[in-house]
């Protein structure tokens, strides 16, 4: 190319990343023939993330079992038991529709989604739920950003106090909970604080980006376990070694330009200091969704 760069600034082109098939696939851990891949997603906030194959630089503190689709061998499948918001449990009225039964092989982890999705009629229950535990937050009546139907305005100097969403694998147990806290459950827009779920028509739930950001996710599929480590992106950047160092890992990572507004705050920080006005380009975050 004569020393000409031919690539942008933002991007280069497409990797697909869908699990490794043994015979055939075109994914990078199928031409690579990685059993594992691990990768740290950054949010709309963040500078840098990292994707690894062969190794994890992550703690496997939480697991999910991996669900093989003979239909789809490219897929990466988890059985989401159960959803709570705070303690209470989103559940539906049987003769709506068993969801339980329904998602058992059909929770989609999708990286290339912005946003998790649940069956219109969980997620109904799920939003109304979320609206009866959120205390004293306005909720908005008029317009709003990105498709969200649940925003609200926080009146200057005030710190929201929004409900968490518990996310169990397999069965209910401590050591089989995802905890989404701060902008894992909200999206700060136009100066609106969003919940950041959307429903559709499928009978299958998508956990995306959003409710990913920061987490230290490590695909196994030699083990069929889905691993992910909270807060693993503010560790990585921020604690050289915490990350392990071997010879066979690969790493690819995304650095951009930092911008004056950015500070790369951890996804468990307090509202006040992570979802403060200055903290996203909002033209960016709804490119997002």
């Amino acid at each position: 190319m004569g020393g000409v760069q031919s690539f942008g600034p933002e991007y280069s082109g497409i990797a697909g990343i869908g699990r490794r098939e043994l015979s055939g696939g075109y994914s990078l851990p199928s031409q690579f023939g990685a059993d594992i891949m691990a990768m740290c997603l950054s949010g709309i906030d963040s500078q840098r993330s990292t994707l690894s194959f062969h190794t994890t630089p992550f703690e496997k503190t939480l697991s999910a079992e991996l669900l093989p689709d003979p239909s789809n061998p490219e897929f990466y499948y988890v059985d989401l038991y159960k959803v709570f918001i705070n303690d209470k449990e989103i559940t539906l009225n049987p003769s709506i529709w068993n969801f339980r039964n329904a998602i058992d092989y059909s929770c989609l982890v999708d990286t290339g989604t912005a946003a998790t999705y649940f069956p219109r009629d969980f997620y109904n229950v799920f939003r109304d739920t979320f609206r009866q535990e959120v205390q004293n937050i306005r909720l908005v009546n008029g317009p709003r950003p990105g498709g969200f139907d649940t925003c609200y305005r926080v009146y200057l100097g005030v710190v929201p106090n929004f409900p968490v969403v518990k996310m169990y694998f397999v069965h209910q147990d401590p050591n089989n909970l995802l905890l989404l806290t701060h902008q894992r459950v909200m999206a700060h827009v136009r100066g609106m604080f969003c919940l950041a779920f959307y429903a559709w028509d499928e009978d299958y739930a998508i956990l995306g980006v959003n409710q990913l950001q920061g987490i230290g996710l490590t695909f196994d599929t030699a083990e069929n376990t889905l691993s992910f480590e909270l807060d693993a992106l503010y560790l990585y950047f921020r604690n050289p070694g915490h990350a392990s160092a071997t010879k066979d890992m690969r790493v690819l990572t995304k650095s951009h330009e930092p911008r004056s507004v950015v500070s790369e705050p951890s996804p468990t920080a307090p509202y006040d200091v992570d979802l403060s006005d200055d903290m996203f380009d909002e033209d960016d975050m709804l490119d997002m969704f």
